[in-house]
């Protein structure tokens, strides 16, 4: 049986042996990659100077073919930076919207015609009430109500006031009365005798 020390020991050993082979391989490559640059900086020093700078030299186009070549052209066309790295592409014209018709003029507005007969008005306490006789037959209306377009805006003793828009028409009450006769008198007034 082992004792805890002896087990530590071995434990030890282990991570010593893993730290040590990390290292070589680590220096191997880094041996292998600087033994590559110096080949790469040899085969650059050993080429030859054209003798006279103002000759152009020959060179075959084999020579100056770079092995990443395609990669340059696929940066070209995808730029690093772009938001799709897909190739431009212009975007196709705007197609204009064939031309409308010229607007036509919106035709007059039409008033409804208010013709009607004021016959009656009943104004007791907070209750206004008018009665209208035409063509639709006797019409019962109270402020704020519509007819035929126009709004019932106020009711007076002898007249009641209607508007459409811009438009104001105030419809007369009609007497029955003769001109010898006594006038009407108004709801909640005592009568004379």
């Amino acid at each position: 049986m082992r004792t805890r020390a002896q087990r530590r020991n071995t434990i030890s050993a282990w991570y010593s042996t893993l730290i040590l082979l990390t290292g070589v391989v680590a220096a191997g490559i880094g041996f292998w990659a600087f033994s590559e640059r110096q080949t790469t900086l040899a085969q650059v020093k050993n080429q030859q100077t054209s003798p006279d700078a103002d000759l152009p030299v020959l060179v075959d186009e084999d020579s100056l073919k770079i092995a990443v070549q395609h990669r340059i052209e696929d940066s070209v066309e995808r730029p690093l930076w772009a938001t799709t790295r897909r190739p431009y592409v212009a975007p196709p014209p705007e197609k204009k919207p064939p031309p409308t018709a010229p607007a036509t003029p919106e035709p007059p507005k039409v008033i409804p015609s208010l013709d009607d007969t004021l016959t009656s008005i009943i104004i007791a306490g907070g209750m206004k009430i008018i009665f209208l006789q035409g063509g639709q037959g006797t019409v019962r209306l109270e402020e704020g109500m519509h007819y035929n377009g126009w709004e019932l805006r106020k009711i007076n003793e002898d007249s009641a006031e209607f508007h459409l828009d811009e438009e104001k028409k105030v419809l007369q009450l009609r007497a029955f009365a003769t001109v010898d006769s006594t006038p009407l008198r108004t709801l909640g007034e005592p009568k004379k005798q």
